[in-house]
């Protein structure tokens, strides 16, 4: 029997957007309605057999098909993949989880299959990959740079998206599906398709064309067409290093990281294509956008993943946040033309964000310390409740002491999300025994806070498996 491997879990809403990072396009009308990869750049059809080392075989594959662009046709090994703890972290059971594995690769590279030719499942795979440190010198000669997520929550962003990376970049993907194989798996994207030949009929629809890795016998000599809704998730490598757009966020500045991931995984965007401007106010609307994209993204994550819990057997239960239209938006200063609109309907309708009043929301005025506080904790107890219902289990967050400040009494009514704020390790004093609750935010304050925010999130949905 062929193995399966791919270990469900929800996708990081920290991993980065193949539409901020690679160049996603939604205009897609001049693409062909069907694109296969040249011969020249598919690597062979190999077979894994009972090993339930997918991930790594389709990665290794995806890797092999951008060497081939050059010329280079040397087969790279899923068995050392598989067993390197790199990309296995906590998990020492059968199969990889995917996020985790592609972090690995970043780390190790890929290794030529000539210098580790084994194939064995865990524990055996574990024990042997893990003696050879001295292959981590050849993968450094075949590390990507990055990797970037193309799974989206509207199907026709994820379509367009898979469609740009095949055709428009040249590039293999990685395809995660949890019920089109039966079990959860991983198979290399070479093509796609408007219509896929079942028996004498020509059936219509959006196919991604696949390699599989269980040998020729499989299907039509180890490909086929998977339905684009049977995609869960989808990664490709990015072998160039990803260009950050921001001229007024230097490496030498202290929030460059945070302000750097919290945008490539397309959670907060600059005020222009070339400016972030970090110093300037971070204003309500913003907040409400970023906190939307948070949300959708994490619906899109869980309910992905619910898919296999369901397949165990298990009571899981997908999660659904409010969702308000224009017509039941209350507040008279906001025009469905605004750009925050929706953002605002939505965070409002989750109690996340409450108005200046009932009739005003007030999207351009600086969000205070003490403000950003309340957002925070709303965003992160409401997802604890929804991950409470759809997943049960314990869920622990962060309790950290938390100092007593002269400026935050408990008669304020911020005194509560001020003291959560600091016991979750969002936020934190100013070293002097004040919290300063009424300073306005600044924007690459408010992207620091924000990516411990998102940091938080991520360890829940962990938590999740």
């Amino acid at each position: 029997m062929s193995g399966y491997g791919a270990v469900p879990a929800p996708t990081p809403i920290r991993s980065y957007d193949y539409e901020i990072c690679a160049g996603y396009e939604s205009n897609t009308k001049d693409y062909p309605t069907k694109f296969t990869f040249p011969e020249n750049l598919i690597p062979p059809v190999y077979n894994q057999g009972a090993v339930g080392a997918c991930v790594g075989f389709s990665s290794c594959s995806c890797a092999e098909s951008h060497f081939r662009k050059s010329g280079d046709n040397e087969r790279l090994s899923p068995g050392f993949f598989y067993g390197r703890d790199e990309c296995r972290g906590n998990h020492k059971g059968t199969g990889l989880y995917a996020d985790t594995a592609m972090k690995g690769i970043i780390k190790i590279g890929f290794v030529p299959y000539h210098l580790y030719p084994i194939l064995e499942e865990v524990p055996k795979a574990l024990t042997l990959a893990n003696e050879r440190d001295d292959l981590l010198e050849y993968g450094k000669k075949k590390k990507p740079e990055s990797y970037v997520c193309l799974a989206y929550a509207l199907k026709d962003k994820m379509w367009d998206s898979i469609r740009t990376a095949l055709y428009k970049d040249n590039c293999a993907v990685v395809i995660i599906s949890h019920e089109y194989f039966g079990g959860s798996h991983a198979i290399m994207g070479i093509g796609y398709s408007d219509e896929k030949i079942v028996g004498k009929k020509r059936v219509k629809g959006r196919y991604v064309e696949l390699q599989n890795s269980w040998g020729e016998e499989w299907s039509e000599d180890g490909r086929d067409l998977i339905p684009l809704e049977y995609v869960d998730d989808a990664y490709v490598f990015v072998w160039e290093p990803i260009k950050f757009p921001f001229t007024d966020v230097k490496e030498t500045d202290w929030f460059y990281d945070d302000v750097r991931s919290v945008h490539l995984c397309g959670l907060v965007s600059g005020t222009t294509d070339t400016t972030f401007e970090p110093n300037a106010n971070f204003i309500r609307g913003d907040v409400a956008m970023i906190v939307s994209r948070a949300i959708e993204k994490l619906e899109h994550s869980i309910n992905t993943f619910i898919k296999s819990k369901r397949q165990q057997g298990l009571a899981v239960k997908t999660i659904s946040f409010n969702k308000w239209t224009e017509s039941t938006l209350p507040f008279r200063d906001i025009s469905s033309v605004d750009y925050y609109c929706k953002a605002v309907a939505d965070v409002v309708a989750n109690g996340i964000m409450n108005g200046k009043s009932d009739v005003e929301f007030d999207a351009t005025a600086t969000m205070t310390r003490a403000e950003l506080c309340a957002t925070a904790v709303r965003l992160i107890d409401a997802i604890v409740q929804k991950l409470k219902v759809s997943v049960p289990a314990n869920y622990k967050l962060p309790n950290n002491e938390v100092e007593a400040f002269d400026d935050v009494k408990q008669q304020d009514w911020y005194y509560p999300y001020v003291q959560k704020a600091c016991a979750y390790g969002i936020m934190k004093g100013n070293g002097d025994g004040t919290f300063a609750p009424n300073k306005d935010v600044i924007r690459c304050e408010g992207a620091a806070i924000f990516h411990r925010i998102f940091k938080l999130i991520d360890e829940l949905l962990i938590q999740t498996i």
